[in-house]
């Protein structure tokens, strides 16, 4: 892409990207810095983007995974995941812009789950652990990591009623 065709993708998707920013950081001041930081992303991203059958689609991706990234706790992630947000995108954005955000559609739901139940969520939904080697992974008692799970699939569902 010509740096052209980078800044006008940038001043297309603006809106939307201050949009998202807002809704995962409340602080304004912090919400434009998020919209500042995704914009120098989106510059040393050019190969990517073209590559990229939607542009668009990544861009768009690429700031919710930010914004995720910005007011996730770091202490209650498993490691296996703080990696896959740019390769989801990269994976997700060679198809159509629906399927990407209803791909984040999914992912900000997990993220609007307590830490206690999105751990056990993540491990089993997420990774494709047993409850009980999640149970033991996490040193809670079988019973309680299904209490969980059952918990944190209620508020999904709720949350992701719209989608279907």
């Amino acid at each position: 892409m010509t740096d052209d065709e980078v800044e006008q993708l940038i001043q297309e998707v603006r809106p939307v990207v201050e949009q998202i920013a807002k809704r995962y950081v409340r602080d304004p001041e912090r919400a434009l810095d998020l919209v500042q930081e995704h914009a120098l992303v989106v510059w040393g991203l050019r190969r990517v983007l073209e590559t990229t059958q939607n542009a668009r689609a990544y861009v768009i991706g690429r700031m919710h995974w930010m914004g995720r990234e910005a007011i996730k706790p770091r202490a209650s992630q498993p490691a296996a995941h703080e990696q896959e947000g740019p390769d989801l995108l990269e994976g997700v954005a060679c198809g159509d812009e629906s399927s990407v955000l209803r791909s984040l559609d999914v992912q900000r739901a997990f993220d609007r789950l307590p830490s206690h139940l999105w751990v056990v969520a993540w491990l089993v939904h997420g990774e494709g652990f047993l409850v009980s080697e999640t149970a033991r992974r996490l040193g809670l008692p079988k019973m309680l990591a299904e209490q969980r799970l059952n918990e944190a699939t209620l508020q999904l569902r709720t949350l992701l009623k719209d989608w279907r």
